[in-house]
């Protein structure tokens, strides 16, 4: 976000600077290079600086929620086949192993999720076993896993990627590791604690069967394939908020750009210095742009970078 900004020359959403793409499920992203025109000379550059505001595209002064930049899918009710883990203490390394951790993409890591459990020993050959080579876990949006600690291990956020880009939205458990569950809610993500052991004894049933559950996070309940409820669940009302509007960190941000705003016109009016559009225009009474003073040199050529010695 500071990186827009500074291309922009004020408060800017980074994600307005690129047009949007869809990539397929587990397919690469399309690669961005956000490009700007050169600037011709001083009077370009202070044409481009000295634009009256009225004519410098605004945002929204409305400070809901509704009104910011959601960068995230709503997450209110996911529906869909669960798929059942018992194993305890599931960590990051069994989640995405470290030789795919080379990349930064978000996108294309489902097909290593799991990698050394889904895959016979040296090969890319499934093992017909491992509960997501099966149906309908193919296709699962939920995980269910009856033992505690899931997520513990190295922190490395390629592991919600992984199971994201995989298609599963919500795991739950009877506990996690602290950096992982924090990094999915991040990602758009709901990891549930599901403490009372015969509730989770049922979502687990319910899961092994091969039926779907109902993840209502508006009304905080897990339901089953007929709507009857197997648990209640608790959630920080905080990130409920942001995963039911959609909101990551920057659209939190673009929230309040109202303030923001009004925080810029005052910076302007009263530390005029830091905008930097007042020191290029060279018309304009007051301050202008001072150039830097030259490094001293020896007699040899040599630039003396220890001002001491200056």
């Amino acid at each position: 976000m500071a990186a827009a900004a500074a291309i922009v020359g004020n408060l800017a959403d980074v994600r307005k600077l690129a047009p949007s793409t869809s990539a397929a499920k587990g397919s690469p992203k399309i690669e961005l290079d956000a490009q700007m025109g050169d600037v011709a000379g001083d009077e370009d550059l202070e044409r481009i600086m000295d634009l009256p505001e009225e004519n410098q595209a605004t945002h929204s002064s409305s400070t809901n929620t509704a009104g910011a930049s959601a960068g995230m899918p709503k997450f209110e009710t996911l529906r869909g086949y669960a798929a059942p883990m018992d194993v305890a203490n599931i960590d990051t390394d069994a989640i995405i192993p470290k030789q795919f951790l080379k990349t930064i993409k978000r996108s294309g890591l489902g097909s290593a999720l799991f990698h050394a459990w889904r895959y016979e020993a040296g090969s890319d050959k499934e093992d017909a076993s491992f509960v997501l080579n099966q149906e309908p876990y193919r296709n699962a949006k939920i995980l269910v896993c009856t033992g505690p600690n899931f997520g513990c291990g190295s922190s490395r956020e390629h592991a919600p990627w992984a199971l994201l880009d995989f298609g599963i939205k919500c795991i739950i458990a009877p506990s996690f590791g602290d950096i992982f569950f924090n990094n999915t809610f991040k990602n758009g993500m709901l990891p549930l604690r599901i403490t009372d052991q015969a509730a989770l004894e049922r979502i687990s049933s319910e899961a092994k069967a091969g039926k779907e559950l109902e993840v209502d996070l508006v009304n905080q309940v897990i339901r089953d394939a007929a709507g009857t409820e197997l648990s209640a669940f608790d959630v920080e009302q905080f990130r409920k908020h942001c995963l039911v509007n959609g909101l990551d960190d920057i659209g939190l941000t673009m929230a309040s750009v109202d303030k923001i705003e009004q925080h810029e016109a005052k910076r302007t009016q009263v530390w005029p210095w830091l905008d930097g559009s007042g020191y290029l225009a060279r018309h304009r009474k007051g301050p202008v742009k001072v150039q830097a003073a030259p490094v001293p040199k020896t007699n040899r050529g040599e630039a003396l970078n220890e001002p001491l010695d200056w």
